[in-house]
């Protein structure tokens, strides 16, 4: 029993060492990917103001909706069915069958747009001049699903690299490059847009490059296609993506249809911050859909638990001071990323970051449940929560634009949640919660009441003060975290697994021992 145990252990650790090693590349990815991201949308806001602002974050949010409706839910779906094939002439056949799929429904789209445009701008915006943004923004769509799919593909390969490389770096890289030429030379929304239609290209292209040169796209294998094989699991998964649409991108689009492009603006400057709460669990995702897939193949439901508890509990530990950070000091928050002309959208940023803390603290769920192959459940859960997101929009956003959107958002993605957690429970039996956890829970509720208090004693702050007390107020948490917080088995063999990828802890197992005992 004792080395069953023991077995069992050393697998967990060598999963959570697999999926620990690829996400501190995806992690770091991710930091690159969100820095740029966010530096572009600041440089934007803060230069152009809030209307062209607004104008932009209308184009891109139609740009990220419609490409996600082409592509069929075929993102995901490559990247599970990949894995599940180790014939050349099967592998090539996903490829060939998802890029049939996808990009004749990216050009339909893109061309769509780029032929209403002018409809879609003075009759649902309200606001012909920015009939040019809009056009520029559905000419990228082909491009935008060519790139997903790649990235899709290259998942499905178990390789970080490609995504890293692409969507981590040189898109955000040179969609703020191009950005900060464009506005430099005087260009406004209009012309910047065409930095968002380069930067696609850009990726687009080296797609095509990686697609023909590292995989089997181009090597003389027959194959049958595999549409039907594809679009059974993927439509379900489209049909949730147009539901994800709606508590997702719904509320910028109703913001501009009921209040002012302005609005979409203020909107649009609280939304990333927010959003900034999801980086570490989208980064262990990335990877966990692949490996969970792979260990419920197996039957080897102890060890999805183990690993599922294991990274939700870090998630939650690494998530919990930024936290902290955007719901408990809002205007501060904004004050020193988009400047004092979004400062209204304070108490909206608040509401807005409880519901991506709710989601980022589920941890795995919606990996797990799509690895497990309960695509259907999942489409049902987002038509229900779109539901009620729609109706909580349509029923606030046109009396509080930025305050009903916020909480829309907030308990789309809770209620969301809550489904998850307990489908996966009753199905599996997995769930992220355990005694661990709970000591987690307690240290981060200390931490924030007490730093919530300190805070309000020396408020107002400047931007460089308020800088200043977040970092000391962040290392003095997790310093206590690691000092109380507890090891489990699976954990140490992670990194053991870790270091035997190549990767130093010397230096981290110093720091630790310094503020623990560590065996």
């Amino acid at each position: 029993m004792e080395d069953t145990e023991t077995k069992n252990n050393s697998d967990v650790g060598s999963s959570l060492g697999k999926l620990f090693t690829g996400s501190i590349i995806i992690f770091t990815g991710l930091v690159l990917e969100l820095g740029f991201g966010f530096f572009s949308r600041i440089l934007v806001a803060r230069l152009l103001g809030p209307f062209d602002y607004g104008a932009i974050s209308l184009g891109t949010t139609l740009l990220t909706s419609l490409s996600t409706v082409a592509i069929l839910g075929l993102r995901s779906g490559v990247a599970r069915d990949l894995p599940r094939n180790t014939e050349e002439s099967e592998r090539r056949a996903t490829i060939i069958s998802s890029l049939h799929l996808a990009i004749p429904a990216g050009v339909l789209l893109g061309l769509s747009i780029v032929l209403l445009s002018k409809f879609i701008a003075t009759n649902i915006f309200h606001n012909p001049s920015i009939n040019p943004v809009i056009r520029i923004f559905g000419a990228t769509i082909p491009l935008a699903v060519l790139f997903q799919l790649t990235i899709g593909i290259s998942r499905g390969k178990q390789q970080t690299l490609p995504r890293v490389l692409l969507q981590n770096f040189l898109l955000p890289v040179s969609q703020f490059s191009l950005i900060y030429i464009l506005i430099k030379v005087g260009y406004q929304s209009s012309g910047v847009s065409w930095a968002y239609f380069g930067s696609y290209l850009v990726v687009a292209v080296i797609s095509i490059y990686y697609l023909t040169r590292h995989t089997v796209l181009m090597k003389s294998v027959k194959y049958r296609p595999k549409y039907r094989e594809l679009l059974v699991f993927s439509l379900p998964l489209m049909t949730m993506g147009l539901m994800e649409l709606v508590f997702k991108q719904l509320d910028t689009f109703l913001i501009g249809f009921y209040s002012t492009v302005e609005t979409v603006g203020v909107y649009n400057s609280i939304y990333p911050i927010a959003i900034l709460l999801t980086t570490v669990l989208i980064s262990f995702r990335f990877l966990a859909m692949p490996i969970l897939s792979e260990l419920h193949s197996e039957s080897n439901i102890q060890e999805m638990k183990k690993l599922f508890q294991s990274v939700t509990k870090w998630i939650f530990v690494v998530t919990v001071p930024l936290f902290f950070t955007i719901a408990f000091f809002p205007e501060s928050t904004i004050k020193l990323t988009f400047g004092s002309d979004y400062i209204e959208g304070a108490a909206a940023l608040s509401v807005v970051t409880v519901g991506f803390f709710t989601h980022s603290i589920a941890g795995l769920n919606g990996a797990t449940m799509t690895s497990l192959g309960n695509t259907k459940m999942i489409m049902y859960d987002n038509i229900i929560v779109a539901i009620i997101n729609f109706g909580l929009n349509v029923l606030l956003i046109p009396q509080y634009p930025l305050l009903g959107a916020a909480v829309a958002t907030a308990v789309a993605y809770s209620i969301l949640n809550v489904l998850y957690s307990y489908q996966l429970y009753t199905r599996t039996g997995l769930h992220p919660f355990t005694v661990q956890f709970g000591e987690m829970a307690i240290m981060a509720t200390v931490f924030i009441i007490s730093g919530k208090a300190i805070g309000s004693y020396f408020s107002p702050m400047s931007n460089l003060g308020f800088l200043s007390f977040i970092l000391i107020s962040s290392l003095v948490y997790f310093v206590i975290v690691l000092r109380f917080m507890t090891i489990t088995d699976a954990e140490k063999e992670l990194g053991d697994a870790v270091e035997q990828k190549g990767i130093d802890l010397r230096w981290g197992k110093i720091f630790f021992k310094l503020i623990r005992k560590y065996p």
